[in-house]
Parts: C-alpha cells; structure tokens; sequence
C-alpha cells in the first residue's frame, strides 16, 4: 500500500479534531470493559500480537483465534499472511509499536481483507505523550499516535467510532484533591505531557 501522506494528515488532523487532542481525549477506566461491549456479539474473533498469557481472551464470547510470532506456546497463527479466513472482531493489545512502520501499514491493509463488513477493529498503543509508557520497551520500534491508527483505519475503509486513553490504575489520578489535579494538568500543559499509559482506538468496517 503507498500511503499518501497528505491524505494521511487530513485525516489525522480530523480524528483529533472530532476526539481531542491527548489531554482532552477521554479517560477510561478499563479497556477491556469497552471493548469487550463492541465485541459482545461477535462470533469469530482474532487475537492480533496475543501473547503467551493472551489476556483478551477471556472477554471473547465466540470463536477466539489468536496470532503470535512467539511460539512458546500455541497460537493459531505466526503471520497475518497464513489467515485465509475472515473475523468479526479483531483486537489487538499493545501490538502495533513492536513493528516498524511499514509492517505497520501492511498489516492495516491485510486487516481490512480479513475483517468482515461492519466487523469490528479494537486497537491499544502506547500513549506517546506519557513520559516513559513508548520508552518501557526495547522492541518498541514505530512511534503511533492515536490519530495515525485511526488515519491508518480510515485510509482501509474501517471508520474509526471511539478513541479514549486509560491507565491501569486510574485511582491515582481520581484520588487526587482538586488542586492536585489542576498542578498535574498544568504541567502536563506546559510539557505536552500526559497521566494516562495508554490509548485505545475502535474501528467499524465500512460496506
């Protein structure tokens, strides 16, 4: 797929003005939660970058399948190449910044292959305005932003229907006093900073 990178920036330019930027965007409490009520009525699901605990793979009520390139235990798939089959739903958990960018784009265009038509697309990333949340990890190779996801689902026909950012203890941010809040998101203005580790990204596969 060649990208046309100014098509690509509109579209960004456009997701973040309908969602916000990183510090208006919505804040969650779990992930797993939103996407488990998208999916809930999906009856063949891939796992997309699983791991070897495969922790989405308790909120899928239908057919679970699940692709990794780690072997140390059973996956379904290594390669989305292999898949000669379509989903409902396809989730994929902290998956996308362990390629580089071009596999990136290639997997984009094979997931719009294999996603059926109003199928669902649930993606996490980390969030790139968290001081270390992209820095946590050696194998992290291609910088996403929330925006870039969703222009990637845009430009393969999936329509992107909810963005929002999340951390795994959100109690720390909602316990904090009043005026606790308003020096965090000072300094979070001042330093283009975020709290929240991470961003989920929903799509829906267009006709």
């Amino acid at each position: 797929m060649r990208i046309d990178y100014s098509k690509w920036h509109e579209i960004s330019m456009s997701i973040e003005r309908k969602f916000g930027n990183l510090q208006t965007l919505k804040m969650i409490e779990d992930h797993n939660t939103i996407i488990s009520g998208y999916i809930q009525n999906s009856k063949k699901v891939l796992d997309l970058g699983a791991g070897s605990t495969k922790p989405l793979r308790g909120i899928v009520r239908g057919v679970y399948k699940s692709l990794d390139n780690d072997q140390s235990v059973f996956h379904d798939y290594s390669h989305i190449d292999q898949i000669q089959e379509s989903f409902d739903a396809i989730i994929s958990n902290q998956f996308f910044e362990h390629l580089t960018f071009e596999e990136g784009i290639s997997y984009f265009e094979k997931i719009s292959k294999i996603l059926d038509p109003d199928g669902i697309l649930a993606i996490t990333i980390p969030n790139i305005e968290h001081p270390t949340s992209w820095y946590n990890n050696w194998d992290h190779k291609a910088y996403w932003g929330y925006w870039d996801i969703g222009a990637m689902m845009e430009l393969n026909n999936i329509e992107v229907i909810d963005a929002a950012r999340y951390r795994k203890r959100p109690q720390e941010i909602y316990a904090l006093t009043q005026e606790e809040r308003k020096i965090v998101d000072l300094i979070a203005k001042i330093y283009s900073m975020d709290y929240c580790r991470f961003v989920l990204v929903v799509g829906r596969k267009k006709h």
